[in-house]
């Protein structure tokens, strides 16, 4: 079997990049990335500031019956957890768009490849959470079925 990789190379690939339309599009792109990635760095340090106040605050919050049957104490801690879940997602997604910028600038696939990691292992993150929150909501469903079946009377 003939060996693909040797047959194509850089020589006689054509350049991704070459296009005036794929380096705008790339350009968009970027820039989209760019800014939900800092809006994503804006919302973790608005989630990671609420944990941290939830938690400091958690004796006198506790005082008001606000959280009755966990303490602010807990969602603090759900909180922080919850940040730090949503910072990776907004970290890829901003080193995807200094990739892509620094790729438009240079011309260099080799950073576009670098790029499309990033895009990657967003997606794979972002995967990855969803598989787990979909088995935690059907956990939870199973759950909440099983305890009304079992206060009905089933």
């Amino acid at each position: 079997m003939k060996n693909i990789d040797a047959a194509l190379t850089p020589e006689s690939q054509p350049s991704l990049l070459a296009s005036a339309y794929v380096r705008d599009v790339l350009h968009n792109t970027a820039k989209w990335t760019k800014f939900l990635g800092i809006v994503g760095f804006v919302l973790t340090g608005v989630v990671v500031l609420a944990s941290v106040i939830l938690m400091a605050f958690s004796t006198f919050i506790d005082e008001f019956g606000l959280f009755e049957d966990f303490g602010s104490l807990v969602f603090g801690f759900l909180y922080l957890i919850g940040g730090i879940l949503y910072f990776f997602p907004s970290l890829y997604l901003f080193q995807y768009s200094q990739k892509l910028s620094a790729t438009i600038h240079s011309q260099d696939e080799n950073l576009l490849v670098q790029a499309l990691e990033k895009n990657k292992s967003f997606f794979q993150f972002v995967g990855v959470l969803m598989a787990i929150m979909v088995g935690l909501y059907v956990v939870g469903i199973m759950f909440g079925v099983g305890v009304a079946g079992s206060l009905s009377g089933w």
